[in-house]
């Protein structure tokens, strides 16, 4: 045998192919660049969402287009040109009506207005509806109409003038402009003046001062005061013969009894109202009378209130109703225009529940205001003050829409906008004309009406509101995109509320407790459910989940309590069998045990449901007390200022009368309980309660504000608060070794001793809560004006369980592929130093998986903020500004849904649903980049482990 020692072989080194170099490298260019590719397309949809709507936030402009010399009247009343800025006719206050070819300043036209025998003491003309009132010194009235009507011709059918035009031009043919449009087409604009016969008032004496024309529908409305004080509303009716001939006027009057304050005389303004319902005498202090017209018929028309509208020694310089004829504004001589209307107050002491709201009031010029133009569009108004400036405001926005200044300078004694919103003209000084060309821009949209509280006409106070459309032209378009984030908010954290506990707890028993045969068919299983349409989805929960919600919804509630404690009561029983017997027993029959305690939950919500509606949501003894008659008048001096003088009273407001002072709202009149004397009256009582629906205890009729007391609806909430409280509490006290001497105790006196703690636990829990809710209450706080509300069936709660149920796949895919890739060796090592499996997983796994739970739960985020469907079909699309998880609501990606494909493309509308979308990119762009952030952090973090 040879000593010889074997030769020693070396191990031979795999050489990798070159072509795997090669694809590695082009997949690695690939992927490099569609990742460059996606950035760039992000950062274009961006650019295009940022494009759309900065127009939104530009103000117009105003291009000069001509300044010509128009004869003028000594006192202007009106200015109106037509659509085609072709002719402008002016209006003076003594009935002289001149018209005039705007881009030459020819007279076409001089007429004095009136019937013979009187002079004209009063004017007014409505430029939107061209309504025309003319008041005499005899004390009657004519009224009529001034139209411009227009005639398309062609070649062979204008004069060899006519044909001289270039496109564009016009001239002036006798009475008429005629304009070129086309090579072969002609317009030629005409004014018309009709005036029917004049018509006696009725009330008062001497010759009419003040009149004011208004229409709506088909009721028109006249309001005239007379010299010598008497002021009438009068209804107008026009009657047409049927064979033919001048229209005849019948007035209907309605006396107002005028009552100046001593010393004030006659007003130097008076409107009614576009509906009819208010008159509006203003003085040049700011004074005003407002005088209450609805239902003349029936109530006589009543001084309602005398406001003052201006304040600090301001005077009034000028005056005009808005469009709609609401919203009186008033230009004074300190460069500021207020805006006032009547809105609904129902605590105010007037006839009509109406109160004088100066709404706004908007800084235009240094210079004292001498005229105002009326839009015939929008809420748009042009101004003309004593230095020659010519602004442009929007009353509702608050947005300057473009400003300039008047050849020459001097006082602007009169400004119109054009009836298609393109053109501005103003009559400076020496009777000059300048007219200029208008690009609007979008005036309704500032970035306080986009964002902030807005005075809407008909309200009492700023609010916000989302309402793209009003039910007529004259309407405000209300566009606060607060409500839709709210919305989208509220969507997003109750969807997140159960979808990321349950996603998560999936996620870690899959994990750490499946066995890898079953976690095949699990995971899989559980990943399908993304799968499911959206709209399908919403259609499942509009159809069957709503209305299931709805009839069990006081099980529902309940269950959310007890399914958990019966989960927990299992576990800690489940410690009690000696762990030779829980060896042998089959993971899954341990699931099923687990199931069963669920199931049991459920089903002891669905028995218990009753009991609870009947201790926490039935009626007080003091709301019995009223339910059934037994009542009488609350003292007046204890009744809150806040009441007023109503009459009748909201369902919320009442409630809040009665949690304030313990009064309600019977008959009118705030009353107190009384409890019944007499055998009689107990009988009576009974009686009553036995046929009232409101004295059978029920969380719907909580829900609504009309009975109950406060306190539960603050248990509810408090409860899980308290629950969450008394487990971190438990943890500290746990990681300082305060259980050390349960722990080292045999498991069955052990498990024993925690069973009762986690049972004095959840009645610390509803203790505390109980005693919290009790002294929130008592502070005066409502549930029911915050979590809590009025019941929908299309509401939160149903949306956030079904939104939960989408996004539950997605948080259970990510945290569980995270916590998969958490090295054994950490598990090994945990479960080598004595913890259990649970606590491994929960101390050990989750922990060092966080960045991937991190991320699972904003990715879910941002799944749920951009929701659409499910929320289209299952919320009622309501825009509102309340947290009531049983009311509806409206999502910014559910408006761009449901009014994109009706908006007018560049449209204000239009715009603003983009900027919907700039703002739903916004949010989910923090809520990914917040994401990565921590994720990175925490990975960083658990690097060494």
């Amino acid at each position: 045998m040879s000593d010889t020692p074997a030769p020693r072989t070396e191990p031979r080194l795999r050489r990798t192919s070159p072509q795997v170099h090669l694809w590695d490298r082009l997949a690695g260019m690939v992927i490099s660049v569609g990742g460059v590719f996606v950035i760039i397309a992000v950062l274009g949809i961006c650019l295009f969402l940022g494009a759309s709507v900065l127009p939104l936030f530009r103000s117009g402009k105003l291009t000069d287009v001509s300044s010509v010399k128009m004869w003028q009247p000594s006192k202007i009343a009106a200015v109106v040109p037509d659509e085609y800025q072709l002719i402008s006719l002016t209006i003076g206050k003594d009935g002289t009506a001149i018209s005039s070819h705007l881009e030459t300043g020819k007279e076409l036209t001089r007429q004095q207005l009136g019937a013979a025998g009187a002079r004209v003491s009063a004017v007014t003309l409505d430029a939107a509806s061209g309504l025309l009132a003319i008041g005499r010194s005899d004390g009657t009235v004519q009224l009529g109409t001034a139209k411009f009507a227009t005639t398309l011709f062609d070649h062979g059918q204008v004069s060899e003038a006519a044909k001289a035009l270039v496109i564009g031009k016009s001239l002036a043919e006798g009475t008429e402009v005629v304009e070129r449009i086309g090579l072969d087409q002609f317009r030629k604009v005409t004014l018309t003046i009709e005036l029917r016969d004049p018509v006696a008032l009725k009330q008062g004496e001497g010759a009419v001062k003040l009149i004011d024309y208004r229409v709506r529908g088909e009721n028109e409305f006249l309001l005239c005061l007379r010299e010598k004080g008497a002021a009438s509303l009068n209804q107008v009716r026009t009657i047409r013969p049927l064979g033919g001939g001048k229209p005849r006027v019948r007035l209907t009057d309605y006396p107002i009894p005028f009552e100046p304050a001593a010393g004030m005389g006659l007003p130097g303004w008076a409107f009614v109202s576009g509906d009819g319902t208010s008159v509006f005498m203003l003085w040049s202090d700011g004074t005003a009378q407002r005088y209450s017209s609805r239902n003349p018929d029936t109530t006589p028309i009543a001084l309602a209130e005398t406001p003052a509208l201006l304040t600090g020694g301001r005077k009034v310089e000028c005056a005009a109703m808005a469009l709609g004829g609401l919203t009186v504004l008033i230009g004074d001589d300190r460069g500021t225009l207020h805006a006032a209307f009547a809105a609904v107050e129902p605590g105010a002491f007037t006839p009509d529940g109406m109160q004088m709201v100066s709404a706004h009031a908007l800084k235009v010029s240094d210079a004292a205001i001498t005229s105002l133009g009326i839009g015939t569009r929008d809420r748009t108004v042009a101004i003309g003050d004593a230095t020659g400036g010519v602004y442009l405001m929007n009353v509702t926005s608050e947005k300057e829409v473009a400003a300039t200044q008047v050849a020459g300078g001097g006082p602007v004694q009169a400004v119109a906008l054009t009836p298609k919103f393109d053109g501005l003209i103003a009559v400076g000084s020496g009777d000059k004309t300048q007219r200029w060309s208008l690009e609007p821009g979008h005036p309704e949209a500032s970035f306080k009406s986009l964002f902030g509280k807005v005075h809407y006409e008909g309200s009492i106070e700023p609010r916000y509101v989302y309402q793209s459309t009003s039910g007529e032209d004259s309407g405000e378009p209300k566009l606060s995109l607060v409500p839709l984030i709210l919305g989208t908010t509220k969507a997003t954290i109750f969807a997140m509320i159960f979808a990321a506990p349950l996603g998560i707890l999936a996620a870690v028993y899959t994990s750490e407790f499946v066995k890898p045969k079953a976690r095949k068919i699990l995971k899989p299983s559980i990943e399908m459910m993304a799968s499911l349409p959206s709209v399908v989805l919403g259609f499942i929960t509009a159809l069957i989940v709503a209305p299931w919600v709805a009839q069990h919804l006081s099980s529902i509630l309940l269950a959310f309590f007890v399914v958990p404690i019966g989960v927990m009561t299992g576990g800690y029983l489940w410690q009690l069998i000696s762990p030779a017997l829980e060896r042998r027993i089959p993971a899954f029959a341990k699931f099923c045990c687990m199931t069963v305690c669920a199931i049991a939950g459920v089903a002891a919500a669905s028995l218990l449901a009753p009991t609870m509606e009947s201790t926490l949501f039935g009626p007080t003894q003091r709301d019995l007390y009223v339910l059934g008659g037994s009542y009488s008048p609350a003292d007046k001096e204890l009744v809150p200022a806040w009441v007023g003088g109503r009459t009748q009273m909201e369902p919320n407001d009442e409630r809040h009368l009665r949690n304030e002072v313990g009064m309600y709202f019977r008959d009118g009149i705030p009353v107190v309980a009384k409890a019944p004397r007499t055998d009689a009256e107990r009988a009576a009582l009974a009686a009553n309660l036995a046929t009232s629906e409101l004295a059978k205890p029920s969380l719907r009729t909580w829900l609504d504000g009309n009975v109950g007391a406060v306190w539960p609806g603050w248990f509810l909430i408090l409860f899980p608060v308290g629950a969450v409280v008394t487990a971190m509490l438990d943890r500290y006290l746990r990681g300082r070794g305060t259980y050390a001497r349960i722990d080292m105790m045999p498991r069955s006196r052990g498990s024993v001793l925690y069973l009762g703690k986690f049972i004095a636990s959840v009645a610390a829990s509803a203790i505390a809560a109980v005693v919290l809710a009790a002294v929130v209450s008592w502070m005066g706080f409502d549930s029911r004006d915050a979590v809590f509300g009025s019941f929908s069936q299309r509401n939160t709660l149903v949306v956030g369980i079904m939104m939960g149920f989408a996004i539950i796949p997605i948080i259970y895919t990510i945290s569980e592929d995270a916590m998969r890739s958490v090295p054994p060796q950490l598990r090994t090592a945990s479960l080598g130093a004595g913890a259990t499996p649970w606590q491994t997983a929960l101390r050990i796994v989750v922990p060092v998986a966080g960045s991937g739970i991190f991320s699972a739960i904003m990715i879910g985020l941002g799944r749920a903020t951009g929701e659409t469907m499910i929320v289209v079909m299952a919320t009622g699309n309501t825009a509102s500004m309340d947290w009531n998880i049983f009311s509806g609501f409206r999502t910014l990606s559910a408006n761009i849904a449901v009014e994109l494909p009706e908006a007018a493309q560049d449209s204000s509308h239009y715009r603003v649903l983009f900027l919907c979308g700039l703002v739903l990119f916004v949010m989910t762009f923090i809520l990914n980049t917040t994401a990565e952030v921590v994720r990175q952090r925490v990975r960083r973090r658990n690097a060494a482990l």
